[in-house]
């Protein structure tokens, strides 16, 4: 089972409206220097249960996002159930490392993956899958933006608020 280690992607990146925190934003309760979590005995719900595509296996070792500069994970969409890749900075899903992860991830979970921009993270810039899912996104025009739950707290607790089961979430399985 693989381990968080240094990376902090999920604590800087997605928003959490337990403590208020808006998305691209560094959490309040992360240490610097790779420390962690202050109150990661204590942490909110939705950290303590989300799992990203790397940590839940997918792709490759050098896939964990703050090696390859990008969070991968899992959200319901206008498109259906599919991958959604955050860049954690400008461009970095289209470096080498950040294509090779979402291929990675797309591979090995089996589902396609949308990639939002990094300054609005609704609006999609690609997409990696099926040629009839990328014409579709292609025909929604240049400005598509994501539908469905906004990130994945929105899936979280609309998931639980459904009785279903998250599938980016570690359920004692």
């Amino acid at each position: 089972m693989r381990d968080c280690g240094t990376c902090a992607a999920c604590c800087r990146w997605p928003a959490v409206e337990e403590i208020k925190k808006p998305p691209k934003t560094r959490c309040q309760f992360l240490q610097k220097c790779g420390h962690g979590c202050k109150v990661y005995e204590d942490r909110p719900t939705a950290c303590a249960e989300y799992r990203c595509s790397w940590l839940r296996g997918m792709g490759e070792e050098q896939d964990q996002p703050d090696r390859c500069g990008v969070l991968i994970d899992r959200r319901m969409t206008q498109f259906g159930h599919v991958l959604v890749a955050k860049q954690l900075c400008i461009n970095s899903a289209m470096t080498e490392k950040g294509k090779a992860a979402v291929e990675h991830a797309t591979r090995d979970e089996g589902l396609p993956c949308l990639i939002v921009d990094f300054e609005d993270t609704e609006r999609v810039i690609g997409v990696a899958g099926p040629q009839d899912l990328r014409e579709e996104v292609e025909s929604k025009g240049p400005d598509i933006r994501l539908g469905g739950q906004k990130d994945w707290i929105g899936n979280i607790v609309a998931a639980a608020h459904q009785g279903k089961v998250y599938p980016g979430l570690d359920h004692g399985r």
